[in-house]
């Protein structure tokens, strides 16, 4: 048998790097800018099973042997349809909206944003390019607080 202990030393540094390798990193998925926020109710917990009244314990006198536990309670069966989820509360009643005019004449984009975002109650980020753009924005009357976000919107097209 021909010994060549270099070869094994090679084998085992190679076996132990190998080890060592970690996977590419993934390549960063780009932002949509669309978030969805999910809310879930927990599962429901079945009721527990109905305990039988034990007897008074007979005397240690006779030799009785004890009754046989009840066998478990079946699982429900996978494809039974889940139980119903309760019904959603009624919404409440919205407040009116109010009437506002938007009268904004060689305004910056900053304050025309902040002015919606205060009117509709919406968080936003302004990005750095839209800094410093100037807008004239002006109603021809009273429209709903509903319809400003429909304008801004209609705004950052133009």
């Amino acid at each position: 048998m021909i010994r060549r202990p270099g070869l094994v030393c090679w084998l085992v540094i190679a076996g132990i790097l190998t080890g060592c390798v970690s996977a590419p990193p993934q390549p960063a998925r780009p932002n949509t800018g669309t978030r969805v926020d999910v809310q879930t109710e927990p599962a429901p917990v079945p009721p527990p099973a109905p305990v039988e009244p034990r007897p008074a314990a007979p005397d240690r006198t006779e030799a009785t042997p004890p009754p046989a536990p009840p066998p478990p309670a079946p699982p429900p069966a996978p494809s039974a349809p889940p139980p119903a989820a309760a019904p959603a509360p009624p919404p409440t009643p919205k407040a009116p909206a109010r009437s506002v005019v938007l009268n904004f004449d060689n305004a910056d984009i900053e304050v025309v944003i902040q002015a919606a975002a205060e009117i509709v109650g919406f968080n936003y980020v302004l990005a750095p390019g839209a800094r410093g753009r100037k807008v004239t924005v002006q109603t021809s009357g009273k429209i709903s607080s509903d319809e400003v976000f429909g304008v801004l919107l209609t705004i950052l097209d133009v």
